[in-house]
């Protein structure tokens, strides 16, 4: 029992929606939502059938970001152009799992935490090495305004908000070959976990 003002409280149920087509598209989608007039609709539906006494509250989903900060060192001789794009999407996939599948990944119900990405990262097939400085940031986006939630650590499982958020990828991580250019300025990084450059992949 919830609503959106408090997360239990009794006699409240809310609903959080994602469409039909969430999970499968091209491009995936990294925060489906649907129209104002569909919640309204699916409230006026559940109204007529619901409980005596039990409020209903129909919602999106709200949207958690995790963002990755981090330099590559690319396998000798491949394109690091090419692989940053690639290591962008996948990186999409790996966070958003139910983006390109909702049957077999709830989205609800995601497990993660920074060392899990950097362990990905480093597993890709034309990965050679992470530089210093990989960096982790979980946030919530309200138009420009962006809050960030502390992440306690590299092994600790980031948790959202409330029990209808979802943790999705950014569309774009801030990611640049160890030969490339220097990361743009970054502003109000706060809530930053930097998980820790250990392993046999890590660049010194």
């Amino acid at each position: 029992h919830a609503s959106v003002d408090q997360v239990v409280q009794a006699g409240h149920t809310l609903l959080a929606v994602m469409p039909l087509n969430a999970g499968g598209g091209t491009p995936i989608v990294l925060t489906p939502k649907v129209s104002f007039s569909l919640l309204e609709e699916i409230y006026d539906y559940l109204q007529g059938i619901k409980p005596y006494g039990m409020t209903l509250e129909v919602v999106n989903p709200t949207y958690e970001f995790i963002k990755v900060k981090a330099s590559i060192g690319f396998v000798h001789g491949s394109d690091p152009g090419y692989y940053l794009k690639q290591l962008q999407q996948e990186l999409g996939t790996f966070i958003s799992p139910w983006a390109g599948d909702l049957v077999h990944h709830n989205p609800f119900q995601i497990k993660l935490n920074p060392a899990m990405i950097m362990d990905f990262i480093k597993s890709r097939p034309y990965v050679e090495s992470l530089g210093k400085g990989f960096a982790v940031y979980h946030f919530l986006q309200q138009g420009s305004h962006k809050e960030y939630i502390p992440v306690t650590g590299e092994y600790n499982n980031f948790q959202t908000q409330e029990p209808w958020g979802i943790l999705t990828s950014v569309a774009q991580h801030q990611l640049r070959s160890l030969d490339g250019a220097p990361f743009p300025p970054s502003q109000n990084l706060i809530g930053l976990v930097s998980a820790t450059s250990s392993g046999k992949k890590v660049a010194k």
